[in-house]
Protein backbone atom coordinates (compact mmCIF):
# COMPACT_ATOMS: atom_id res chain seq x y z
CA UNK A 1 0.00 0.00 0.00
CA UNK A 2 1.66 3.12 -0.80
CA UNK A 3 1.93 6.15 2.27
CA UNK A 4 1.49 9.56 0.93
CA UNK A 5 2.70 11.57 3.69
CA UNK A 6 5.77 9.50 4.52
CA UNK A 7 8.12 7.50 2.07
CA UNK A 8 10.89 8.35 -0.26
CA UNK A 9 11.15 10.38 -3.68
CA UNK A 10 11.13 7.44 -6.52
CA UNK A 11 13.32 9.26 -8.88
CA UNK A 12 16.51 10.32 -6.33
CA UNK A 13 15.23 8.08 -3.36
CA UNK A 14 14.97 11.52 -0.85
CA UNK A 15 13.27 11.07 2.33
CA UNK A 16 9.75 13.06 1.20
CA UNK A 17 8.43 15.95 3.80
CA UNK A 18 4.94 14.51 4.90
CA UNK A 19 2.16 15.64 3.07
CA UNK A 20 4.09 16.81 -0.17
CA UNK A 21 3.67 16.93 -3.36
CA UNK A 22 6.66 17.25 -4.83
CA UNK A 23 10.27 15.74 -3.91
CA UNK A 24 12.10 19.01 -2.72
CA UNK A 25 15.33 17.60 -3.75
CA UNK A 26 14.64 17.02 -7.73
CA UNK A 27 10.81 18.07 -7.98
CA UNK A 28 9.97 15.23 -9.04
CA UNK A 29 5.54 14.45 -8.22
CA UNK A 30 5.21 12.17 -5.33
CA UNK A 31 2.56 9.12 -5.63
CA UNK A 32 0.27 11.73 -3.62
CA UNK A 33 0.02 14.19 -6.88
CA UNK A 34 -0.19 11.39 -9.00
CA UNK A 35 -2.95 10.31 -7.13
CA UNK A 36 -4.83 13.33 -7.10
CA UNK A 37 -4.78 13.88 -10.23
CA UNK A 38 -5.97 10.38 -11.52
CA UNK A 39 -8.63 11.10 -9.14
CA UNK A 40 -9.55 14.54 -11.11
CA UNK A 41 -8.84 13.09 -14.41
CA UNK A 42 -11.98 10.31 -13.46
CA UNK A 43 -14.21 12.94 -11.87
CA UNK A 44 -13.74 15.07 -14.74
CA UNK A 45 -14.24 12.03 -17.41
CA UNK A 46 -17.19 11.29 -15.41
CA UNK A 47 -19.02 14.62 -15.45
CA UNK A 48 -18.57 15.03 -19.27
CA UNK A 49 -20.08 12.15 -19.52
CA UNK A 50 -23.21 12.52 -17.88
CA UNK A 51 -23.08 16.16 -19.59
CA UNK A 52 -23.26 14.16 -22.88
CA UNK A 53 -26.06 12.37 -21.66
CA UNK A 54 -28.49 15.22 -20.59
CA UNK A 55 -27.44 16.80 -23.88
CA UNK A 56 -28.84 13.81 -25.58
CA UNK A 57 -31.76 13.96 -23.88
CA UNK A 58 -32.23 17.36 -23.93
CA UNK A 59 -32.36 17.48 -28.10
CA UNK A 60 -33.85 13.45 -28.47
CA UNK A 61 -36.68 14.28 -25.70
CA UNK A 62 -37.55 17.36 -27.40
CA UNK A 63 -37.78 15.54 -30.93
CA UNK A 64 -40.12 13.20 -29.42
CA UNK A 65 -42.49 15.76 -27.74
CA UNK A 66 -42.60 17.63 -30.39
CA UNK A 67 -43.92 14.16 -32.46
CA UNK A 68 -46.48 13.51 -29.71
CA UNK A 69 -47.46 17.36 -29.30
CA UNK A 70 -48.44 17.20 -32.98
CA UNK A 71 -50.29 14.04 -32.58
CA UNK A 72 -52.22 15.37 -29.64
CA UNK A 73 -52.66 18.85 -31.79
CA UNK A 74 -54.18 16.49 -34.97
CA UNK A 75 -56.67 15.11 -32.06
CA UNK A 76 -57.84 18.19 -30.76
CA UNK A 77 -57.80 19.76 -34.37
CA UNK A 78 -56.92 23.19 -32.39
CA UNK A 79 -54.45 24.69 -30.11
CA UNK A 80 -56.78 23.84 -26.73
CA UNK A 81 -55.97 24.30 -23.15
CA UNK A 82 -55.02 20.46 -23.04
CA UNK A 83 -52.55 20.59 -25.63
CA UNK A 84 -50.71 23.66 -24.26
CA UNK A 85 -50.75 22.13 -20.66
CA UNK A 86 -49.45 18.45 -22.23
CA UNK A 87 -46.27 20.65 -24.47
CA UNK A 88 -45.98 22.60 -20.81
CA UNK A 89 -45.14 19.55 -19.32
CA UNK A 90 -43.03 17.47 -22.01
CA UNK A 91 -40.99 20.48 -21.96
CA UNK A 92 -40.40 20.01 -17.87
CA UNK A 93 -40.09 16.60 -18.46
CA UNK A 94 -37.41 16.49 -20.09
CA UNK A 95 -35.11 19.65 -18.37
CA UNK A 96 -36.13 17.49 -15.45
CA UNK A 97 -34.49 14.42 -16.74
CA UNK A 98 -31.72 15.90 -17.55
CA UNK A 99 -31.06 17.91 -14.58
CA UNK A 100 -31.17 15.15 -12.46
CA UNK A 101 -28.96 12.96 -15.28
CA UNK A 102 -26.43 15.84 -14.23
CA UNK A 103 -26.87 15.89 -10.75
CA UNK A 104 -29.07 16.66 -7.30
CA UNK A 105 -30.36 20.25 -7.01
CA UNK A 106 -29.32 20.87 -10.73
CA UNK A 107 -33.08 21.84 -12.10
CA UNK A 108 -33.13 24.24 -8.62
CA UNK A 109 -29.56 25.48 -8.78
CA UNK A 110 -30.12 26.87 -12.62
CA UNK A 111 -32.56 29.36 -11.43
CA UNK A 112 -30.43 30.90 -8.35
CA UNK A 113 -28.12 33.77 -8.88
CA UNK A 114 -28.12 37.57 -8.26
CA UNK A 115 -28.25 39.81 -11.07
CA UNK A 116 -27.30 43.71 -11.03
CA UNK A 117 -30.36 45.91 -12.04
CA UNK A 118 -28.07 47.06 -15.19
CA UNK A 119 -27.88 43.89 -16.30
CA UNK A 120 -31.67 43.35 -15.88
CA UNK A 121 -31.80 46.61 -18.30
CA UNK A 122 -30.03 44.79 -21.36
CA UNK A 123 -32.88 42.59 -21.78
CA UNK A 124 -35.15 45.84 -23.45
CA UNK A 125 -32.30 46.56 -26.30
CA UNK A 126 -31.98 42.42 -26.59
CA UNK A 127 -35.64 41.96 -26.90
CA UNK A 128 -36.41 45.18 -29.55
CA UNK A 129 -33.76 43.74 -31.55
CA UNK A 130 -35.51 40.01 -31.69
CA UNK A 131 -38.50 41.24 -32.18
CA UNK A 132 -37.32 43.79 -35.31
CA UNK A 133 -35.87 40.57 -36.77
CA UNK A 134 -39.27 38.54 -36.08
CA UNK A 135 -41.17 41.18 -37.22
CA UNK A 136 -38.73 41.35 -40.71
CA UNK A 137 -38.18 37.87 -41.39
CA UNK A 138 -42.00 36.83 -41.03
CA UNK A 139 -42.82 40.35 -43.14
CA UNK A 140 -40.24 38.97 -46.09
CA UNK A 141 -41.79 35.07 -46.03
CA UNK A 142 -44.98 36.58 -46.15
CA UNK A 143 -44.15 38.39 -49.11
CA UNK A 144 -42.11 35.79 -51.12
CA UNK A 145 -45.01 33.44 -50.47
CA UNK A 146 -47.40 35.78 -51.07
CA UNK A 147 -49.35 35.00 -47.80
CA UNK A 148 -51.61 37.51 -46.15
CA UNK A 149 -51.32 38.44 -42.28
CA UNK A 150 -52.61 35.85 -39.91
CA UNK A 151 -54.54 36.89 -37.03
CA UNK A 152 -54.82 35.42 -34.07
CA UNK A 153 -57.34 35.21 -31.05
CA UNK A 154 -55.56 35.34 -27.98
CA UNK A 155 -57.81 33.53 -25.35
CA UNK A 156 -56.99 33.97 -21.32
CA UNK A 157 -55.06 30.64 -20.88
CA UNK A 158 -52.93 31.40 -23.81
CA UNK A 159 -51.75 34.99 -23.05
CA UNK A 160 -50.72 33.00 -20.08
CA UNK A 161 -48.44 30.82 -21.94
CA UNK A 162 -47.38 33.05 -23.86
CA UNK A 163 -46.16 35.72 -21.52
CA UNK A 164 -45.49 34.06 -18.31
CA UNK A 165 -45.28 29.88 -18.98
CA UNK A 166 -43.13 29.86 -22.07
CA UNK A 167 -40.15 32.47 -21.67
CA UNK A 168 -40.04 31.00 -17.91
CA UNK A 169 -39.61 27.18 -18.99
CA UNK A 170 -37.96 27.42 -22.09
CA UNK A 171 -34.95 29.52 -20.78
CA UNK A 172 -34.77 27.36 -17.78
CA UNK A 173 -34.52 24.13 -20.20
CA UNK A 174 -32.11 26.15 -22.74
CA UNK A 175 -30.42 29.11 -20.81
CA UNK A 176 -30.19 26.82 -17.17
CA UNK A 177 -30.14 22.98 -17.18
CA UNK A 178 -28.96 22.35 -21.34
CA UNK A 179 -26.42 25.45 -20.78
CA UNK A 180 -24.74 24.09 -17.82
CA UNK A 181 -24.53 20.64 -19.18
CA UNK A 182 -23.23 22.36 -22.54
CA UNK A 183 -20.47 24.32 -20.74
CA UNK A 184 -18.91 21.27 -19.00
CA UNK A 185 -18.08 19.51 -22.54
CA UNK A 186 -17.71 22.50 -25.04
CA UNK A 187 -16.68 26.58 -24.85
CA UNK A 188 -19.23 29.47 -24.65
CA UNK A 189 -19.01 29.76 -28.11
CA UNK A 190 -20.42 26.32 -28.85
CA UNK A 191 -22.56 26.60 -26.38
CA UNK A 192 -24.44 29.54 -27.02
CA UNK A 193 -25.09 27.78 -30.71
CA UNK A 194 -26.14 24.86 -29.66
CA UNK A 195 -28.71 26.34 -26.90
CA UNK A 196 -30.11 28.65 -29.41
CA UNK A 197 -30.90 25.36 -32.00
CA UNK A 198 -32.54 23.73 -29.30
CA UNK A 199 -34.72 26.71 -28.51
CA UNK A 200 -35.62 27.43 -32.14
CA UNK A 201 -36.60 23.45 -32.20
CA UNK A 202 -38.89 24.09 -29.46
CA UNK A 203 -41.27 26.58 -31.00
CA UNK A 204 -42.42 23.32 -32.98
CA UNK A 205 -44.39 22.21 -29.98
CA UNK A 206 -46.31 25.61 -30.60
CA UNK A 207 -47.05 24.55 -33.98
CA UNK A 208 -44.68 26.28 -35.62
CA UNK A 209 -42.99 25.70 -39.07
CA UNK A 210 -39.26 25.42 -40.63
CA UNK A 211 -39.50 29.07 -42.07
CA UNK A 212 -39.83 29.77 -38.21
CA UNK A 213 -36.63 28.13 -37.42
CA UNK A 214 -34.05 31.33 -38.58
CA UNK A 215 -35.71 33.89 -36.55
CA UNK A 216 -36.34 31.62 -33.38
CA UNK A 217 -32.46 30.84 -33.89
CA UNK A 218 -31.19 34.62 -33.86
CA UNK A 219 -33.65 35.17 -30.02
CA UNK A 220 -31.82 32.56 -28.79
CA UNK A 221 -28.71 33.76 -29.58
CA UNK A 222 -29.66 37.15 -28.13
CA UNK A 223 -30.94 35.86 -24.93
CA UNK A 224 -27.81 32.99 -24.66
CA UNK A 225 -26.00 36.76 -24.88
CA UNK A 226 -27.93 38.57 -22.08
CA UNK A 227 -26.78 34.27 -20.33
CA UNK A 228 -22.93 35.01 -21.18
CA UNK A 229 -22.85 38.82 -19.79
CA UNK A 230 -24.89 38.38 -16.70
CA UNK A 231 -24.08 34.26 -15.60
CA UNK A 232 -27.80 34.09 -14.86
CA UNK A 233 -30.75 32.94 -16.82
CA UNK A 234 -33.17 36.19 -15.55
CA UNK A 235 -32.15 38.60 -17.84
CA UNK A 236 -33.16 36.24 -20.92
CA UNK A 237 -36.44 35.34 -19.24
CA UNK A 238 -37.32 38.92 -18.80
CA UNK A 239 -36.00 39.79 -22.27
CA UNK A 240 -38.30 36.76 -23.82
CA UNK A 241 -41.36 37.43 -21.82
CA UNK A 242 -40.92 41.25 -23.21
CA UNK A 243 -40.88 39.76 -26.93
CA UNK A 244 -44.04 37.59 -26.69
CA UNK A 245 -45.41 40.53 -24.66
CA UNK A 246 -44.95 42.69 -27.60
CA UNK A 247 -46.11 39.71 -30.12
CA UNK A 248 -49.16 39.36 -28.36
CA UNK A 249 -49.84 42.72 -28.08
CA UNK A 250 -49.59 43.03 -31.92
CA UNK A 251 -51.34 40.12 -32.87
Amino acid sequence: MTTFDHGRCSRCREELAEGARFCGHCGEPTARLVAEKRLDAAESARRAGLAVIALLIGFAGTLVAIVVHGFLFRLAARYDPFVFVSGLAMQIAVGALAARTLGRGVAVAVLRGRVPGRRLLEALPAAALAGLVSFVWVALMNRILQRGEVEVEIEPWLLVDMVLCAPLIEEWLCRGVLWRASREVANRGVTLVLTSVLFALLHFLNGGSFLELPHRFVAGLLFGALRLRSGSLWPGVLAHLLLNLAAVSLA
